[in-house]
Parts: structure tokens; sequence; C-alpha cells
């Protein structure tokens, strides 16, 4: 077996950060999810090739929030319905940390691109719509 291989696969690569959201007063800790995890949601919340936004960034942060104290994940999917009525504001800020977390920044822009390109992940993720 190859050391570089097993480098690789016992790497801790994800990375987390710690967010202050005023609007909530707390301070929530956002990681980065799996590949797996982030093609799920990829494909889950977009329909006819254009993103859903009002599900995907709470979807975001179910998949990303944890209680930085105790290590817990702070929601589940039945979730999502109550954050996505939380301040946009709120919601933005953490989704875009989350976004970056996920490699997801401008995601629109690369479907777009996508939908014109030869690359196999973004003709997956438009032509599963």
């Amino acid at each position: 077996m190859s050391t570089l291989r097993e480098a690789i696969l016992n790497a801790d690569d994800l990375e987390s950060r710690t967010v202050e959201v005023p609007e909530w007063g707390v301070t929530v800790e956002l990681r980065s999810p799996s590949v797996e995890r982030r093609g799920e949601m990829m494909t889950e919340y977009m329909t006819d090739g254009a993103i859903d936004f009002v599900r995907l960034y709470p979807a975001l942060i179910v998949a990303t929030a944890f209680d930085p104290e105790s290590g817990d994940a702070l929601f589940t999917n039945g979730d999502i319905p109550l954050l996505a009525k939380k301040s946009a504001k709120a919601m933005e800020r953490l989704g875009a940390i989350a976004s970056e977390l996920s490699g997801m920044t401008n995601v629109q822009d690369r479907v777009d691109e996508g939908k014109d390109s030869s690359s196999p992940i973004l003709s997956a993720v438009t032509s599963s719509s």
C-alpha cells in the first residue's frame, strides 16, 4: 500500500472556523463537509440548473454548524424550514463562510460554466436536475 495514498486518506483535511453571530448573540463553529455531503446538497437544492438558495443556505448551516464547546451538531434537516425564516443577514454571513468551507463559493457561476464545459462533476450536477 502506498504511503502517499495512506497519507492522503488519513489526512485531517476538514477545516473549521468560529463565527460570531451578533444577531443571535452566539458563537458558532462551522466545519467543512465531506465531498459526499456537499454533492448531496448541490443535487438536492438545484432546480433546472439554478440553485435554490432559500433552501441551500439553511441546508449548508445544518451540514456545517456545530457547538464550539461540545462539538455537537447544532441542527438537523428538520430545522431547515425554521432556519429559512431566520435573519437573512445572519444566514448570509454563515452561508458565505459555509460555502467557502464547502468549496461552493460562486457555485452558480461554476454551474453556468459547467453547462458549456466538459467538467464531469458539474455536468453530473446539472444533468441530475
